[in-house]
């Protein structure tokens, strides 16, 4: 869905799709994996001076979510920040220092 809205294409519109990637070798697929990691992400991280709390919408990184074999390189490069408190529950982000840029705002 989030692809979908990120080309432009409505709800109803099918996600292109390559099945046959884990027919790819190991080593090709470990190389696209890291690849992937490469692409700098915005992190916004809002600060809250009056209940002292620190909050992100920033979501997870989408490598972390495909499969195991993704989410063990992504593991990798992004290092997890927690935690943090966001409406009375701890979560927490993931950042990789040497690509993504932090944005702080004071809210």
């Amino acid at each position: 869905m989030m692809a979908a809205a990120a080309t432009g294409l409505g709800a109803t519109s099918s996600i292109p799709r390559f099945p046959q990637f884990r027919r790819l070798p190991l080593e090709l697929r470990l190389i696209i994996w890291e690849d992937s990691a490469r692409v700098p992400r915005v992190v916004e991280l809002n600060s809250c001076q009056k209940r002292s709390k620190l909050s992100s919408r920033t979501s997870v990184p989408a490598m972390l979510h495909v499969n195991k074999e993704a989410r063990q390189v992504g593991s990798k490069y992004y290092e997890k920040i927690s935690p943090y408190t966001l409406d009375r529950n701890i979560c927490f982000t993931f950042i990789r220092w040497e690509v993504d840029i932090v944005l702080f705002h004071e809210v």
